[in-house]
């Protein structure tokens, strides 16, 4: 029992010394990357090395629930998971062989991100985390997921009441650039562009 017991110390510390060197080793590759980055890097110009081309942005919606009807505002107001992916050229590290990690998470305050906003709101979305999840992969590929509860503007058509049928529309675009800069679009998978919980209520 005795000789068991001795056996197993040196192979766990073994293994813990083991796990702790790829730990550093993983994180030192990170802080390089990370570095290599965002050191010359500003979030102020498009991504992009031909300023002639416009930034596609894929976008969609993943509806959680139904928060408000107001028939007399004629608004709505739903809670959505916004999504969006778009290339930022300027940080990609996919011919680097220096590096094997192939994604790290950053914070949107940090990366150029688009201006795309609701624009039949009726109020302030209300953000419940300011970040949202946004993962940047080694291809320069950006996806951004933010969390909010959106109310927009609804008008009516009553006409056959009580056995009418609303349509409401959201209207999203960008203050700043027009279509020649910047190209949103829905996601070409309809199940993506548009995603509505089985229980949505």
């Amino acid at each position: 029992m005795y000789s068991l017991k001795l056996l197993s110390i040196p192979l766990l510390l073994t293994s813990s010394l083991l796990n702790n060197i790829e730990n550093s080793d993983a994180s030192s590759e990170e802080y390089n990357l990370r570095k290599e980055l965002f050191d010359n890097y500003t979030k102020d110009s498009r991504p992009v090395y031909n300023i002639d081309k416009p930034i596609e942005v894929d976008m969609g919606l993943a509806i959680q629930t139904l928060e408000q009807f107001n028939q007399k505002t004629e608004t709505i107001k739903l809670n959505i998971w916004f999504r969006m992916n778009w290339m930022n050229e300027y940080m990609s590290w996919s011919n680097n062989s220096n590096y094997t990690i192939s994604s790290i998470d950053v914070n949107p305050m940090d990366i150029w991100i688009p201006d795309i906003e609701l624009i039949n709101a009726a109020s302030l979305p209300e953000i419940y985390t300011l970040k949202g999840g946004m993962m940047l992969y080694n291809t320069g590929d950006c996806m951004w997921s933010r969390p909010g509860i959106f109310m927009f503007s609804c008008p009516l058509d009553l006409h056959n009441f009580p056995f009418d049928i609303q349509t409401c529309n959201m209207t999203f675009a960008s203050w700043i650039f027009s279509n020649k800069y910047l190209l949103l679009k829905p996601y070409d998978n309809e199940a993506k562009a548009v995603d509505i919980l089985n229980d949505f209520s």
